[in-house]
């Protein structure tokens, strides 16, 4: 299923994201996507990879009972608590970092430009905004993507997609 079709039955979102710019960044430009397509996002959770293990968070998602879990710059394991606590429910995963399985699946949409031999430096909120532009026209989220990848790049010398 396209990320479009997932997000076209979504009817209960939850985004969770990395507690820094990009990862701030990218939940900024999906969630003025989201509303643009007319959905509603129940809550936002800032989190980081330990922070997903931890059953209190799970109570969060618990308490919401999402339809669709967006995450954003984070990195997901597959043995992930809140994956394997929750696979009744449908995930959107757009991050950057080394991935270590490819977690797509019949509810899982999986974006990562590494999938496909990428080993570019394009940090989530460039690689959220290639996608959801494919879908929406957020042109002028762009300045959005940018502060996220001069929040997530500092001083680094690299060539950007």
């Amino acid at each position: 299923m396209s990320l479009k079709e997932f997000l076209k039955n979504a009817e209960r979102i939850v985004i969770l994201f990395h507690i820094d710019t990009d990862g701030v960044c990218s939940a900024k430009i999906v969630s003025e996507s989201l509303r643009r397509l007319n959905k509603t996002v129940l809550d936002y959770f800032p989190t980081s990879p330990q922070l997903l293990k931890s059953q209190t968070f799970q109570l969060g998602i618990s308490r919401d009972n999402p339809d669709l879990i967006i995450l954003v710059d984070v990195s997901v394991d597959a043995d992930e608590p809140l994956i394997v606590a929750n696979k009744d429910k449908r995930f959107i995963i757009m991050d950057h970092h080394q991935v270590v399985k490819d977690l797509s699946a019949d509810n899982i949409i999986y974006i990562n430009p590494k999938l496909s031999g990428d080993e570019t430096y394009t940090p989530a909120s460039k690689v959220c905004y290639n996608e959801i532009a494919k879908i929406i026209d957020i042109k002028d989220l762009d300045w959005v993507a940018a502060t996220g990848v001069i929040g997530d790049t500092c001083s680094r010398k690299k060539i950007y997609n």
